[in-house]
């Protein structure tokens, strides 16, 4: 029976309009993570994959000033059941 994966989205922070966003790390080894930006919090404008990989976090630059932007990260791993995508609990926007 595959396993289930989790991954839970942290938040995002930013500073100099340069946002860290981080998710608590999977339990399953050599688990990786796409991690998802839009625009809107229904993940349905503006939707994108940012990141593929295995580090819980990834730093972002070039947003655009006075937009809100939306995170949500899923963990995945071949043979096993990718994890749910999970939201960030807030949008983050970028300043002037």
């Amino acid at each position: 029976m595959p396993t289930t994966l989790a991954a839970l989205a942290k938040g995002s922070t930013r500073s100099k309009i340069v946002y860290t966003v981080n998710w608590d790390a999977s339990t399953t080894a050599d688990a990786k993570y796409f991690l998802e930006e839009a625009t809107d919090s229904t993940f349905t404008t503006g939707l994108r994959t940012i990141y593929f990989g295995t580090a819980s976090s990834k730093a972002l630059t070039g947003r655009i000033a006075g937009k809100i932007y939306n995170y949500q990260v899923q963990a995945v791993k071949p043979g096993l059941v990718d994890s749910g995508k999970r939201k960030a609990a807030n949008g983050c926007p970028v300043g002037p």
